[in-house]
């Protein structure tokens, strides 16, 4: 089960409970599983700025994941219910960071970063955001620099059962 909904101070968070068939033998949350959480709220924050799979839809142009990082803080097992918040890092002309926690009530027990790229999927190579987009990532960035990304309360959640 999982859902979205606002956390404190204007924070959007994606919200489940872990299931035991993402746990390992020791009974924790299974590595590979973080990245499976963690992408599915990246797919909300890409949603938030059009670029999610919509803007892939629509043409010749989407995001490519180029890098990701995961910290393992503090062990979260089957049950714990673990909230991700999510806020845009920095950005360029080609290029947007996304840092991540995920929490078990006020307890950090991971983080992330994504790093994506622009592309021409034609071509295909890196290719500057469209204007439009371009001016909804500074506007995001200018005001909400180290606050979440907001999404749609109704946005259906992605890869989590």
């Amino acid at each position: 089960m999982s859902d979205i909904s606002p956390a404190p101070a204007g924070l959007v968070s994606y919200e489940f409970v872990l299931q035991p068939a993402w746990c390992d033998y020791n009974e924790h949350f299974s590595d590979g599983y973080y990245l499976v959480a963690f992408s599915a709220a990246a797919d909300l924050a890409l949603d938030a700025l059009g670029l999610g799979a919509r803007y892939a839809a629509q043409g010749n142009f989407s995001v490519y994941t180029v890098e990701s990082q995961v910290r393992y803080l503090r062990e979260a097992k089957a049950g714990d219910a673990l909230q991700i918040r999510q806020w845009l890092l920095k950005h360029d002309a080609k290029r947007i960071w996304l840092q991540q926690e995920m929490l078990r009530g006020d307890t950090v027990v991971a983080n992330c970063n994504f790093v994506y790229l622009h592309v021409d999927t034609i071509m295909p190579r890196a290719a500057p955001f469209p204007p439009a987009i371009a001016q909804r990532i500074a506007a995001h960035y200018r005001s909400n620099a180290c606050e979440a990304i907001t999404a749609a309360p109704n946005t259906p959640p992605t890869a989590l059962p």
